[in-house]
């Protein structure tokens, strides 16, 4: 009966969170009409929702009930503390473009580019932003090099777990590969702000390969620890740091650090709209 209860509660507590971000219409859409999972190949059901009532935002139903979550539960907040404002944001592996919301609504006057690697999860995200200018989207993987990869999705039904796959048999389709040095003369960068990237494991070889070319250049790292992808990848994204001094912060899932020598702080928020309240008191 307690654990009824329980479950009751926090199930009531999202509920209301739900409801601070995407209204009571939209909570009942992504909490309720949402809860029946359907499998990845099956024809989803889009359904739109908007965010803060600033942003209008598509997703899959239960397809993408995880990714969901990201705007009501503890995420993080980069706070710039007085220093220079956040400009660029690169994020690598966007699925549907869930994070990307989420900088475009905290950092509007940055400049966004988003890259997914699967066609569904990158449709989607492209019919999120299509409208929105400073938000450029790219169908492809972040790789250590340009060029031509495979991905596949080793999970079958889950749609945030395609990856690049080292074996043609485990591969479902080929894409095109992009290095970040590509992408910041692509962008015409000079540094890159924010650096989020969720790879699903490939970022082993990223940070294994050719990093002195770049990792000098990012202020802000943001990532989800690997290593059950692709064992000691935490481990080799230290090591590429090399003499660098990063500051380390722990936020749920994610590894957030931020230079040394920048005062921007993390600020641990429960929920995307106390972010935006955050914010908006500043």
């Amino acid at each position: 009966m307690f654990r009824i209860v329980q479950r009751l509660l926090e199930w009531l507590t999202r509920f209301c969170k739900g409801v601070e971000v995407f209204g009571l219409l939209g909570a009942f859409k992504v909490l309720i009409l949402s809860n029946r999972r359907r499998k990845y190949h099956t024809k989803p059901n889009v359904r739109g929702v908007k965010l803060m009532g600033k942003h209008d935002f598509w997703f899959r139903g239960a397809i993408d009930s995880g990714v969901m979550t990201h705007f009501y539960e503890q995420n993080y907040f980069i706070d710039i503390n007085g220093g220079e404002p956040i400009k660029t944001i690169l994020d690598a592996g966007a699925n549907i473009g869930d994070e990307t919301t989420r900088f475009y609504l905290f950092y509007p006057n940055a400049v966004i580019l988003a890259i997914e690697a699967e066609t569904k999860n990158y449709e989607v995200l492209y019919q999120n932003f299509k409208k929105t200018t400073n938000v450029k989207t790219i169908h492809g993987a972040l790789w250590w090099e340009p060029g031509l990869v495979q991905i596949g999705n080793k999970l079958g039904d889950l749609a945030e777990s395609y990856s690049i796959q080292s074996t043609p048999d485990t591969a479902s389709s080929e894409v095109r590969a992009y290095s970040v040095p590509e992408l910041m003369e692509f962008m015409k960068w000079e540094s890159i702000d924010i650096l989020k990237i969720d790879i699903e494991g490939a970022e082993y070889e990223l940070f294994r390969h050719s990093t002195f070319q770049w990792i000098s250049k990012v202020k802000c790292l943001i990532f989800e620890v690997p290593d059950s992808d692709r064992p000691t990848t935490t481990q080799v994204i230290y090591k590429a740091l090399g003499d660098i001094p990063f500051r380390t912060y722990i936020c749920g899932e994610n590894l957030v650090l931020i230079r040394e020598d920048i005062p921007w702080q993390l600020r641990k928020v429960q929920g995307f709209s106390d972010a935006m309240l955050y914010e908006t008191k500043k």
